[in-house]
């Protein structure tokens, strides 16, 4: 048999098995970090609204503008997991920052990617990822829990749609297949290429999964590809060969940055 072919074969073997999201409905919320399907524990929730604050007078904005802070997310839902993060919202309303919301909203993005990347949190075994909400951004979740007001804003049922896994597969598998061939380009030294393909690579992402989760919500078959790609270290590796070559473009000398 051709040596090429048996390679591929074997490679391809190796790579056939990827992590799909969890769908797995459970008969209860995690009640280590839930008193009742209404309530969240008062240690838990008075801890989260302090990081919430904590965030807030690290980057020196008011308190006061805070409107709400939101738990939502899988573990304030039925399909949680013990890899499930403890989504935090800080929801506000970004004009009383700046009339410029663009901006102000680039500007939280920026300081909540450096809060989340400096400090681990963890709360019963979940780590805690904050995020600031405009309050005119459509925030789509099936479940989302009012910290400061102690209730459901939108809570969650146990009915899951049908949902198509081979679709979700074969769509995931080409675009993990798509970054694979970018690693490829870095490895032999074509950093211009592997830069214009993982920044048209990850705005089709993004594309993709803002499109689904606008005609179909979280269980669309856009967001459950993310989520795939996410699971098996897919978005980290395109952003990091996004970076990388990035950086190797730039230095004279080609040395490691």
């Amino acid at each position: 048999m051709n040596k090429v072919w048996t390679k591929f074969l074997l490679e391809s073997a190796e790579n056939n098995e990827i992590d799909l999201p969890s769908m797995k409905i459970r008969d209860t919320f995690n009640m280590n970090i839930w008193q009742s399907e209404e309530r969240v524990k008062p240690e838990i929730s008075s801890r989260l609204i302090q990081i919430a604050m904590d965030f807030m007078d690290s980057i020196d904005i008011e308190q006061e503008i805070v409107i709400d802070i939101i738990f939502t997310g899988s573990l304030a839902n039925y399909n949680w997991t013990e890899f499930s993060d403890i989504d935090l919202h800080i929801v506000l309303d970004f004009r009383h920052v700046d009339e410029n919301t663009k901006l102000v909203h680039d500007f939280f993005n920026a300081q909540k990617a450096d809060w989340n990347k400096k400090h681990q949190i963890m709360i019963k075994n979940h780590e805690v990822e904050i995020y600031v909400q405009d309050i005119n951004e459509h925030h789509i979740s099936t479940g989302i829990y009012s910290l400061l007001e102690e209730q459901w804003l939108t809570k969650p049922s146990k009915d899951l749609p049908k949902i198509n896994f081979e679709t979700i597969e074969v769509k995931a598998k080409s675009l993990m297949d798509q970054i694979d061939r970018v690693e490829v380009l870095y490895d032999k030294e074509n950093y211009e290429a592997a830069q214009n393909i993982s920044n048209l690579i990850k705005d089709k992402i993004k594309r993709l999964r803002r499109c689904g989760l606008a005609e179909k919500g979280i269980f669309s078959t856009e967001n459950l590809v993310f989520k795939t790609l996410r699971n098996n270290d897919y978005i980290k590796k395109i952003l990091g060969l996004k970076t990388k070559s990035y950086d190797k473009m730039m230095s004279l000398n080609h040395n490691a940055v």
